[in-house]
């Protein structure tokens, strides 16, 4: 099937007047999530796995890992080797601040990808670090991998003195992404609904 969506903030109350006259649903519900980065905890110390900071020789790799670690989230499709260049490179994307997992055969389990956009500095307040993506392969999951880049990615964030560690999440996330991001201190700064129409 193919589909028509759209997001919009939750705030916003006349735009899904008009989608509901479109016959489009509310099918999906996304917050973004937001902390402080006081009182931080202390970096993965696991030592069945490392993280190391991001490595652009490895950005192929890190895409499979992407794309595998992403299949049974929803309305997710793979991304392209030039969506990736995009993603990876592009004039908001902070390689400084992001990290790969590595096995103890140094493979790539798990991968954050972190943006910025200084622009939003002043009307919001904050200088913000967005956990853009996040992504464990499903046979390493339940061992603290996300959340020990997580944390490494807030203490870069706060290192480089931003104010502020911030991600989206689909409030029903299968993998229980969810209950980590409030287990490790995050909080609702904003939400956004997605409306959808099958087309065909």
């Amino acid at each position: 099937p193919k589909y028509l969506r759209t997001n919009v903030s939750q705030q916003n109350e006349s735009a899904p007047r008009l989608f509901t006259k479109f016959d489009m649903k509310a099918v999906r519900f996304e917050e973004d999530l937001i902390r402080d980065l006081a009182n931080l905890s202390e970096e993965n110390k696991n030592p069945k796995y490392s993280i190391i900071p991001w490595d652009s020789d490895r950005n192929e790799e890190a895409r499979i890992v992407k794309n595998l670690a992403f299949t049974d989230h929803w309305g997710s499709t793979p991304t392209t080797k030039e969506g990736w260049e995009q993603m990876v490179h592009g004039s908001t994307a902070r390689l400084g601040y992001s990290f790969f997992a590595l096995d103890s055969e140094n493979k790539i389990i798990g991968l954050l990808l972190s943006h910025r956009y200084e622009s939003d500095d002043t009307a919001l307040g904050k200088r913000i670090g967005w956990i853009d993506k996040l992504a464990t392969l499903a046979e390493h999951r339940r061992k603290s991998i996300a959340k020990s880049l997580i944390i490494q990615a807030l203490n870069a964030y706060r290192n480089d003195g931003l104010s502020h560690g911030a991600l989206d999440v689909d409030t029903e996330n299968p993998t229980g992404a969810y209950g980590l991001y409030k287990s490790i201190g995050f909080s609702q700064f904003r939400g956004k609904v997605t409306y959808e129409l099958q087309i065909f």
